[in-house]
């Protein structure tokens, strides 16, 4: 039996955030058997990294995470632009070979231009709607590497699986 969301668990939750927030931090449950999307558990904004990785620790402090992926708005991870960032963080320690699933990116949808990626994530699929939808239901792109452009799925990617290989 495939489990899927509830449409309240499938939209990333709320974000809290002022009106200058540019980077968030998306910490989200691991995938248990047969599931398809992570419950989402925190999702913080704020105007710097440092300050959303704060609020975020600040707002859930019994809530360890680890860093997954860190997503970026610009090509070659902002470096040539100042742009937004987020990081997507796992509750249950390093990826899996379960992984985590981002079926809804929120605001960060249709914003992708490169990402790092950390701690056993060793593969990331994007795909072109929430739930993992569009192209048949395969992924636009397929990644095993920090990838500083992710060519044509450039600000189209909706929703990301996660996992190690």
């Amino acid at each position: 039996m495939l489990a899927t969301a509830s449409p309240a668990q499938a939209a990333a939750a709320q974000p809290t955030a002022s009106a200058d927030a540019k980077h968030c931090v998306i910490v989200a449950a691991p995938l248990e058997p047969g599931q398809t999307i992570s419950r989402v558990l925190s999702h913080v904004c704020a105007d710097t990294p440092a300050r959303a990785q704060r609020l975020s620790e600040t707002a859930n402090p019994r809530l360890a995470s680890t860093l997954l992926l860190v997503l970026y708005e610009n090509i070659r991870y902002n470096t040539d632009s100042a742009g937004a960032s987020t990081q997507l963080r796992g509750s249950a320690g390093p990826c899996d070979t379960s992984g985590y699933g981002f079926g809804n990116l929120g605001t960060w949808r249709n914003r992708i231009s490169s990402f790092k990626r950390f701690n056993w994530c060793q593969r990331v699929a994007g795909y072109d709607y929430i739930n993992y939808g569009g192209n048949n239901g395969n992924p636009i792109g397929v990644w095993t590497k920090d990838t500083d452009w992710v060519g044509s799925a450039n600000d189209r990617i909706e929703s990301i699986l996660t996992r190690r290989l």
